[in-house]
């Protein structure tokens, strides 16, 4: 027959304390790794619309007509007059 050791009250509390930390650790990095993919998204939507500024500036600057500046860059015509008003 065999024989089994029994754990005692405070290797169970130790036990459980341990899944619990490493749950939470679990958890934490989830949440992180959520937090850079979010942080990275936002990172890149500001460049993306500061590069597209740049280029509508530029544009105007080469005497190029706002409407034909609202075509190409699928802006409306208040959003590029808004960003030249800067």
């Amino acid at each position: 027959m065999e024989t089994y050791n029994k754990l005692d009250y405070d290797d169970v509390i130790l036990a459980i304390d341990y899944a619990k930390k490493m749950a939470e650790e679990r958890t934490e990095k989830r949440v992180r790794r959520k937090e850079r993919k979010e942080g990275r998204k936002e990172g890149i939507e500001i460049g993306r619309k500061e590069s597209l500024e740049k280029v509508v500036r530029r544009c105007f600057q080469k005497k190029m007509p706002v409407e034909d500046i609202a075509e190409i860059t699928d802006l409306s015509i208040k959003q590029i007059n808004a960003i030249l008003t800067k």
